[in-house]
């Protein structure tokens, strides 16, 4: 049986060992529980087409990794998520 992460950390940051992806680690690095990180860069998850496909029943058909990352997150008792900001 695999052990679901208690808390799901997400970078929104699209380099390499960002400062985002330092801080969301270090979060949960000192939270002692288990946990998982995720950088969206290294997912495919895509946006909104407009294909109307979701009508009846509310359910993206866009084919991606975002069904797998919103169960993910479901399960987990907390995310932490930071986004890349330019300034």
């Amino acid at each position: 049986m695999v052990m679901q992460p208690q808390i799901v950390g997400i970078s929104g940051s699209p380099f390499k060992n960002s400062n985002t992806d330092r801080l969301i680690q270090t979060v949960l690095e000192s939270s002692g529980l288990s946990t998982e990180f995720v950088k969206l860069s290294k997912i495919n998850v895509r946006p909104c087409i407009a294909c109307l496909g979701c009508k009846k029943d509310n359910i993206c058909k866009v084919k991606d990794d975002f069904p797998e990352l919103a169960e993910k997150v479901r399960r987990a008792g907390v995310f932490c998520r930071k986004s890349f900001e330019r300034r």
